[in-house]
């Protein structure tokens, strides 16, 4: 689940009709971007517009056009800020949902409601969302956090977290 300040389920509650997105009066996007910025980030506020663009991107290229095999979407999202569109340098921010909350499931609803796209407005963060897709594997569409995909995940892991 996702917390934020201004959509979703009430807070502490399973909200499937809300793509998991809880109303914690909490920015959890916010909160995490500014954490991972050192803590310099504008906060948005609730008259603060997402005005960048939304877009779809092909994610089938980066898996030979076999994104299934990696438990991939053929799509992912990718929210450019309008100062990004113009030049200016912008930071990147990969932006990963939970399980069931991928796009084919909710459509653009983690993208949309989540709370990135306005923090990402206000302080010049393109956020890409790359997409999971559900299969035999993978039925909820989550990431590889437990190694359905590779029996090896396990020893990749000890690796990042022994470090």
């Amino acid at each position: 689940m996702m917390p934020t300040d201004n959509y979703g389920g009430e807070c502490g509650t399973i909200s499937p009709k809300t793509g998991f997105l809880n109303n914690c009066g909490y920015n959890g996007a916010f909160e995490a971007l500014n954490y991972i910025h050192g803590g310099e980030l504008i906060r948005p506020t609730s008259s603060t517009k997402a005005v960048g663009d939304l877009r779809l991107f092909d994610q089938s290229e980066f898996f030979n056009n076999k994104p299934k095999l990696a438990s991939m979407d053929e799509s992912g999202f990718v929210y450019i800020p309008t100062a990004c569109k113009n030049g200016t340098q912008c930071a990147l921010h990969v932006a990963f949902h939970g399980c069931t909350q991928n796009r084919e499931t909710y459509a653009d609803m983690y993208p949309m409601k989540g709370g990135y796209l306005e923090v990402a407005e206000l302080n010049n963060i393109i956020i890409l969302f790359p997409q999971i897709a559900k299969t035999a594997s993978n039925p909820h569409a989550c990431w590889d956090y437990w190694g359905y995909l590779n029996i090896m995940f396990v020893c990749k892991m000890t690796c990042c977290t022994n470090n």
